[in-house]
């Protein structure tokens, strides 16, 4: 069981984290506003997936590094943020009119990787001088 100072501490060290995750939450769960249209740029839904799941785990990996900088964290985050994206995607069947979609959980991955990538190879290159 965890105690109180070390919830307060997580919380503490990842509410960026914490913030972003719930903010896709709601745009993941909740009824979007009628009058917000998205751009009629070709496959838009998937891009705004991957840009979300980008940040979160970008997020999600600067707030771990502060703490931990080593790869088992890293990746920890990666797999975690990738089964935030399925978890989102499994949930939307139970709050209409939202669907789930195969499509939509690789743009979450997608994202994750990107983000995954990116900062370990800045990490990578900042450790290396």
């Amino acid at each position: 069981m965890c105690n109180n100072s070390a919830m307060l501490q997580f919380v503490r060290s990842y509410w960026k984290t914490i913030v972003t995750a719930i903010f896709i939450a709601y745009l993941s769960l909740f009824k979007p506003n009628s009058t917000i249209q998205l751009p009629p740029i070709p496959f838009v839904d998937k891009w705004i997936h991957i840009v979300l799941y980008t940040t979160l785990t970008a997020v999600a990996l600067l707030d771990t590094k502060k703490r931990k900088n080593n790869t088992s964290s890293f990746l920890l985050v990666l797999l975690i943020s990738i089964l935030y994206g399925g978890l989102m995607e499994i949930l939307q069947q139970f709050f209409p009119p939202r669907t789930s979609s195969w499509y939509d959980f690789l743009a979450n991955i997608l994202g994750c990787l990107l983000a995954f990538g990116s900062i370990t190879w800045f990490v990578k290159k900042k450790r290396n001088g």
